[in-house]
């Protein structure tokens, strides 16, 4: 009787030690695999963005000299019957990205191609401190 109870707590003890082996294996691969994958979707994310901005500026630097629309009636005045086309946001900027192009002294360039957005994004200011710089934001609901 000493015998297998004896051989069975060394079977129990091998079995755990086994357990927790396995169980480490598993954490370290599962681990391993989401920093990978995390990594991937966080430089794929900034390369698209970063793609998005050279055609935005692209495309920006190409336009003609924009035509600024300053009457008191609106687009649609009896002066300038319905000339303005429709404007919506552009489909290419993922999550719902506005790209603001702003010269040299703060004035915003791009105002066409944010269509609809341009009343709400109107009052954003240029802050030459933060050039060149990727802030982190944090969203907490």
């Amino acid at each position: 009787m000493k015998m297998k109870s004896k051989q069975s707590t060394i079977t129990r003890r091998q079995q755990f030690k086994l357990f927790l082996s396995i169980m480490a294996a598993f954490a370290i691969l599962f681990l391993t695999l989401g920093l990978i994958i995390f990594n991937l979707f966080q430089s794929s994310t900034y390369k698209s963005i970063d793609k998005d901005i050279k055609i935005e500026m692209a495309s920006v630097k190409k336009q003609p000299s924009i035509k600024q629309d300053d009457s008191p009636m609106g687009p649609h005045n009896p002066n300038n019957q319905f000339e303005s086309k429709k404007k919506e946001p552009s489909p290419k900027a993922p999550f719902q990205a506005s790209i603001l192009v702003f010269d040299n002294n703060g004035k915003l360039l791009n105002k066409s191609s944010l269509g609809n957005r341009y009343s709400i994004l109107k009052n954003i200011k240029l802050n030459k401190k933060a050039l060149n710089k990727k802030p982190k934001i944090s969203i907490t609901s």
